[in-house]
């Protein structure tokens, strides 16, 4: 049983699905952002709220993407 190879694999498929997640996050918060922005420009109430709302997504967004980034850096000096 190669345990070793299983970590790895299982490792790799979370890593992917970080990458997914984060890449949903970016592109959700630029569509928030962008959909607040033109509420601004139609006066829509709470529009600002979306802006500041979607700009945070992204920020988690890339948050997690450092975070993952140095994960990898570090499973592969062990």
């Amino acid at each position: 049983m190669h345990f070793g190879r299983k970590l790895k694999k299982a490792s790799h498929f979370a890593n992917k699905a970080a990458k997914h997640t984060t890449r949903i996050g970016m592109k959700a918060g630029k569509v928030v952002e962008a959909g607040g922005k033109i509420g601004v420009e139609l006066g829509v109430p709470g529009s600002s709220e979306a802006v500041m709302a979607g700009r945070k997504t992204q920020q988690v967004a890339r948050k997690l993407e450092r975070g993952r980034r140095t994960a990898v850096k570090a499973s592969r000096m062990v």
